[in-house]
């Protein structure tokens, strides 16, 4: 945290309509005073707060406890770390640190509160954003060690399954089956293969400004071929005018290529994906629904988005997974409804703090000129 270099004088003075939330306290914890960004951290009048022990407000109790005791440690400035129960809302990570506000007889402190929520999702995000390239460097590695055999094996099995289309005899039919299974479960290694291919080639790349809308159209002309021929409909909704975002177009493209992998999977006889975008409270949010078979909420709420986690028969359980790490890790949120026998529901939220800045620019230039 921050130390503030102010005098008790200068504290004095600055502290009601210091930009930092701040409470006047006693010895004892009991607050006095609340300037309003105080107010505006608890969701609370300042009137409400004056009264109440801020030992009561502030876990854990003990560090604030003996921290009021110390003259030394408020003398030094040092800050304690912790959690403020809100009156109206969920708990709050905070760093503390006090200061004295005068001295002698009924003296009072100051309580200066730094909110660390924005510094701890910073620090999550940074955590999933080195896991995920981690993640990718082992995956390219692993895949790469398994294609060169993985590649030796399929030739061979072509060259054997040659050589068994001339035999003839009572065991011909045995040994054919035996090489489509062996077919077979080549196709499945290297399906796998690809799978982590595809997380190994999420590494890397920088965030660009992107016309989301646009983006989302060529990604829709661009895999149009394959969900016709498997008599899927694709039906969009999107926002009138465009929305410019700072995303990693080839992250974004995977995460949208494996959500419609999955409602294609999941609708063998056709049937329809919906994408869809808008703005919601917490940020962009770009909607994937489709009429398949749907998952079972036990699924949902014990496996799904784990890795290796499938409903599919062949089915490698990377997708879903990778999906939602690259979209945590990109500060944004993916959620799920689902009904079986009706259809399923991704919605991917992503931050929009920058959200169509050209326009609003543009906007804010033509009502100055």
């Amino acid at each position: 945290m921050r130390t503030l270099k102010t005098s008790p004088a200068t504290a004095g003075e600055c502290w009601p309509n210091a930009p930092l939330p701040c409470l006047v306290i006693d010895r004892r914890g009991r607050i006095h005073a609340a300037n309003p960004a105080a107010a505006a951290l608890f969701e609370s009048e300042t009137q409400s707060l004056a009264g109440r022990d801020l030992q009561e407000l502030f876990s854990p109790v003990p560090q604030l406890a003996a921290l009021l005791r110390s003259r030394k440690a408020i003398a030094a400035g040092e800050p304690i770390e912790g959690h403020l129960a809100r009156l109206a809302a969920a708990p709050r990570p905070v760093a503390l640190r006090l200061q004295r506000l005068n001295s002698g007889r009924g003296s009072r402190l100051l309580a200066w509160v730094l909110d660390r929520t924005e510094v701890q999702e910073l620090q999550r995000r940074l955590e999933r954003s080195e896991k995920l390239s981690a993640m990718a460097i082992v995956a390219g590695k692993v895949a790469h060690e398994i294609r060169s055999p993985l590649n030796s094996i399929f030739l061979n099995s072509d060259l054997l399954q040659e050589r068994v289309r001339r035999t003839r005899g009572p065991q011909a039919e045995r040994l054919r089956h035996y090489c489509r299974v062996l077919e077979e479960e080549v196709e499945r290694l290297n399906e796998i293969v690809e799978s982590y291919l595809a997380l190994a080639r999420l590494a890397g790349g920088e965030r660009q400004e992107t016309l989301v809308e646009i983006f989302l159209r060529g990604f829709v002309d661009e895999v149009a071929a394959e969900n016709a021929r498997r008599a899927i409909a694709v039906e969009t909704a999107f926002r009138a005018r465009p929305v410019t975002l700072q995303v990693n177009q080839r992250q974004l493209r995977r995460v949208l290529l494996n959500l419609f992998a999955n409602s294609r999977d999941a609708m063998k006889g056709g049937g329809a994906i919906t994408v869809s975008t808008e703005d919601s409270p917490a940020g962009y949010r770009i909607t994937v629904s489709d009429t398949g078979e749907g998952m079972s909420q036990r699924f949902i709420q014990e496996r799904l988005f784990h890795p290796f986690a499938t409903t599919k028969k062949r089915g490698v359980g990377l997708g879903l997974y990778t999906c939602r790490e690259v979209v945590v890790a990109n500060g944004g949120a993916i959620t799920v409804e689902s009904q079986e026998g009706v259809g399923t529901t991704f919605r991917v939220v992503l931050p929009s703090a920058i959200v169509d800045k050209r326009r609003e620019d543009e906007s804010h230039n033509q009502s100055h000129s």
